[in-house]
């Protein structure tokens, strides 16, 4: 036996079923129990038919008269968790995904954008109405706040982990593996999902406390660097490294960046330079590493020489790093000892060597406290001879710092203590250990006891008969450095069996 009517519905590309016991339907005759199921087709034509059943379903059978679609998706079974697991682009065909609703609001109370592409599921059947209830699956939602922040919730399968492996590996050196939300800015439809919220801010008053700068911000994390930073008045800051080291208690643009960097200077050659390297680093790397130059305009007074240190490019040693905040501990250390002209010829040396000499250097002297730096004597300007006396300076200094400390470790630390081939790899126990390893390699490895304690570093003793042939640090689950006698690099072979050892345990 069967009953029908139809019905149109709002307009979707998904064809759904939904059943349900009439007993659980309100009806005229609910005083009764009855022998019935009610079955709705919602076709993507538009037909819509509510059928009570009384034996077997229709659902295998049923095809829609209009468009003759026999294809209806479960939605009593898209009610639930369990279908949503297995990939949404194995679900739904392109067409369907199209049709998809995707709504953009601003809710004034909680000062924030709301986003969210959502399914419109059967839940109901209204016999008396002649209705068929939908309740709105949300698939992605996105939020963003006056204060900056983004929130992006991910309610099925976008299958983000296939788009991994676009990423190279060198740009996420600390951070192995891309975050979500740069994944979904690679998702052939979230991102064009975000592009409609971007445009979406820039054609409304929403966010009016960066109405100069949105309309020039090509994303979504743009739009939230400027919430973070009102004060920042022009687009190109965007790329500043070290934002939070800049005046805060006014508004800036580019030129008064600028001048701040400067460090109130006037000359017309030295703007120049500086807005010249800036340029170059903006095309290069997207990005600008300021504190140098401002190091530069602060200590070095000869404007010739502070034209062509301003030239100079660090970016790759300090694109990673802390240290670089320390710069004007170094510059001041220096000036006290150096002509101008010496250092000049230092940072040359600094730039045309590996990052390690400069960052190290500023480690060691941050450590020091102004007298002890103070009392250091003067040795050649070389980056190489002033990095490795300021560790033997240190080492004398700390010693017994270093040997008091004592060191503990993650049980997946220590299972990385292996043998490869002639070497057993081994982690300092404590700083007589480390102060030891560093002694018989003449270098700067007791230098690491605080970072270590800190668990800020780990460093790995590679050991042929108990005695230590060179030292590996770890930072972020990526080799940082691997250092042997004198801070020398590693041979190719004892390369090859550092990267074979990190292959196997990381």
């Amino acid at each position: 036996m069967t009953m029908q009517s139809k019905s149109n519905i709002l307009a979707q590309n998904i064809p759904w079923f939904y059943q349900s016991d009439i007993n659980d339907i309100q009806t005229l005759f609910s005083a009764q129990t009855l022998p019935y199921t009610v079955e709705a087709f919602i076709c993507s034509c538009l037909e819509q038919k509510i059928i009570i059943v009384q034996d077997e379903s229709l659902a295998s059978a049923y095809i829609c008269e209009t468009c003759g679609n026999k294809h209806f998706y479960d939605a009593n079974l898209f009610s639930t968790n369990t279908p949503w697991y297995d990939p949404l682009s194995k679900i739904f065909n392109e067409e369907e995904l199209e049709g998809l609703s995707f709504d953009i609001y601003y809710d004034s109370n909680t000062k924030s954008l709301l986003a969210s592409w959502s399914i419109s599921i059967p839940h109901s059947v209204s016999l008396i109405r002649d209705k068929v209830g939908l309740f709105s699956k949300k698939l992605y939602e996105f939020t963003l706040n006056e204060d900056g922040e983004i929130q992006e919730i991910l309610h099925a399968n976008f299958e983000l982990e296939k788009l991994e492996r676009f990423f190279i590996a060198d740009k996420y050196y600390f951070d192995k593996y891309p975050t979500q939300s740069e994944l979904i800015n690679m998702h052939p439809r979230l991102s064009v999902l975000k592009n409609q919220v971007l445009a979406f801010i820039q054609n409304t008053d929403y966010f009016h406390t960066i109405k100069g700068s949105k309309l020039e911000c090509k994303n979504l994390e743009e739009i939230a660097f400027f919430l973070k930073h009102p004060h920042l008045k022009s687009y190109e800051l965007h790329y500043w490294k070290d934002l939070d080291l800049l005046p805060h208690n006014k508004t800036l643009n580019l030129d008064e960046a600028m001048g701040f960097i400067a460090n109130g200077r006037t000359e017309k050659s030295l703007k120049k330079a500086l807005y010249a390297s800036y340029k170059r680093q903006r095309r290069k790397y997207e990005q600008y590493f300021y504190l140098y130059h401002k190091s530069v305009c602060k200590y070095i007074k000869d404007i010739n020489i502070a034209t062509r240190m301003i030239a100079l490019d660090f970016q790759d040693h300090f694109e990673h790093f802390d240290e670089a905040r320390d710069l004007d501990v170094l510059m001041e250390f220096l000036i006290k000892r150096y002509t101008e002209k010496q250092i000049e010829k230092l940072f040359e040396n600094y730039e045309a060597n590996e990052p390690f000499y400069i960052l190290h250097t500023l480690t060691l002297l941050n450590q020091l406290d102004e007298t002890m730096r103070d009392n250091f004597q003067k040795v050649a300007c070389d980056h190489k001879t002033l990095h490795d006396e300021l560790a033997r300076y240190h080492q004398m200094a700390f010693r017994d710092q270093i040997l008091s400390v004592n060191f503990s470790y993650a049980t997946q630390d220590l299972k990385k203590c292996a043998t490869m081939e002639l070497y057993t790899v081994k982690l300092p126990m404590n700083g007589a250990e480390l102060y030891a390893w560093s002694s018989t390699l003449n270098n700067c490895l007791s230098s690491y006891a605080g970072a270590i304690k800190n668990n800020k570093s780990t460093v790995y003793g590679f050991l042929k008969e108990n005695i230590i042939e060179f030292a590996v640090e770890i930072q972020h689950n990526q080799i940082f450095q691997a250092r042997s006698k004198y801070n020398e690099e590693l041979s190719h072979k004892d390369r090859d069996i550092v990267n074979a050892w990190f292959k196997e345990y990381f």
